[in-house]
Parts: structure tokens; C-alpha cells; sequence
């Protein structure tokens, strides 16, 4: 299998945010889906285009 290195990229994002932070987020325990909330808000900001407050 010759994937591009964009489509194994996306793959791997893919897998690690269903592996990761899915079961965080549906966790019953508030502290574990804070920490996925944090964590989705760092990705997000990771690559939103930087804009002047």
C-alpha cells in the first residue's frame, strides 16, 4: 500500500483522536472530559490561522 504522506497523515489524526479522545469525552468522570475539552481546544487552536484580537 503507497498511501501519500497527507492521506497517512490524516489516518493517523484520525485514529488517534477516535482512540484517544472519544472515550474521554464520553467518560462519566468530569475531570477526564475537561481534559479532552482542553486538549481538542489546543488541536483547534493549533491550527486555526493566527487573527488580531
Amino acid at each position: 500500500m503507497n498511501l501519500p504522506l497527507t492521506t497517512a497523515t490524516a489516518l493517523l489524526a484520525l485514529t488517534l483522536f477516535a482512540a484517544v479522545l472519544l472515550p474521554a469525552v464520553w467518560s462519566r468522570s468530569p475531570a477526564r472530559r475537561r481534559a479532552a475539552e482542553r486538549i481538542v481546544r489546543i488541536l483547534v487552536d493549533a491550527f486555526r490561522p493566527n487573527r488580531r484580537r
